[in-house]
């Protein structure tokens, strides 16, 4: 799941979760070509129906948009993705493992999002007036290559160039009109560009950073349930940063909501000090 972030506007928001690596909900884990039954019957379908259970998310309603996919009859409404208004503040939350159907040894292009999930984004920031809006995905669709961590997903706003979430391949040539053959609202970070969107807050990476591409935030969160950071500068450099500019400890992040803006706050596991802040204005 995503590493914690909490939001404030008068009242705190609901506890809900965003789908990690090692919540076991991995597309490339279900025998599509199998019986219905044995779907039913597989690890991703039965650790969808214990997230449903104890951390009920949000179902498609008048307040909250999400996934209407019943492929699953075991899960029922899977909600996986949604996303709603809280205040002047839009909630995204997506989920890239549900329809990354290989286990991406390959190519970073088999990360993907799913068209469903695709259009459904679109949808929501072209019909969203929000001034703030806010996306929470736990790593990218495509991210880093060219080191030891292979196609995992890692890696700073450099890698919002590449693949379905930029658009670029390996070699720095557009292609994503020939490997999403159809989509016609483009990389996902354009998508992003067009729509103001604020901040993507992303997990995987296990530190704290910040970083800016086409006004676009791109922050990563740290892990918040353990007192010190297990990973050290060259973890953060096989994982597609400058370890220079990341901040190597625990703790969690606080997003405060204003009309004028919005304020986050990393602060630490031990003491609850603030160990970085910045504000975004409201676009």
């Amino acid at each position: 799941m995503l590493s914690g972030a909490t939001a404030q506007l008068h009242a705190p928001l609901p506890f809900f979760l965003v789908n990690g690596n090692h919540d076991g909900e991995l597309g490339s884990f279900i025998p599509f070509r199998e019986s219905q039954e044995q779907q039913d019957g597989s690890k991703p379908v039965n650790f969808a129906r214990l997230r449903n259970k104890y951390f009920v998310n949000p179902k498609p309603s008048p307040f909250y948009a999400g996934n209407s996919d019943t492929a699953f009859p075991a899960v029922g409404d899977l909600r996986n993705y949604y996303a709603f208004h809280w205040g002047n503040a839009l909630m995204i939350t997506l989920d890239p493992y549900w329809y990354t159907l290989s286990h991406v040894h390959t190519s970073p292009w088999e990360w993907t999002l799913g068209i469903g999930q695709y259009n459904w984004l679109h949808s929501v920031l072209d019909l969203s007036f929000a001034n703030l809006k806010f996306i929470f995905i736990h790593q990218y669709v495509g991210g880093i290559f060219g080191t030891d961590r292979g196609f995992d997903g890692n890696g700073d706003e450099t890698y919002s160039q590449y693949f379905e979430w930029g658009g670029l391949d390996m070699d720095g040539t557009n292609q994503f009109l020939l490997n999403r053959p159809g989509w016609e609202h483009g990389p996902i970070h354009e998508m992003f560009v067009k729509h103001s969107v604020s901040v993507v807050f992303r997990g995987h990476d296990h530190l704290f950073y910040v970083g800016n591409r086409d006004g676009v935030i791109y922050n990563t969160l740290p892990k918040p349930s353990v007192a010190d950071s297990t990973f050290h500068s060259l973890d953060a450099t096989r994982r597609g940063y400058n370890p220079d500019r990341v901040y190597l400890t625990s703790g969690h992040t606080e997003v405060a909501v204003s009309k004028t803006g919005a304020v986050i706050t990393l602060k630490s596991y031990e003491n609850n000090a603030i160990l970085h802040q910045y504000s975004v204005a409201a676009k």
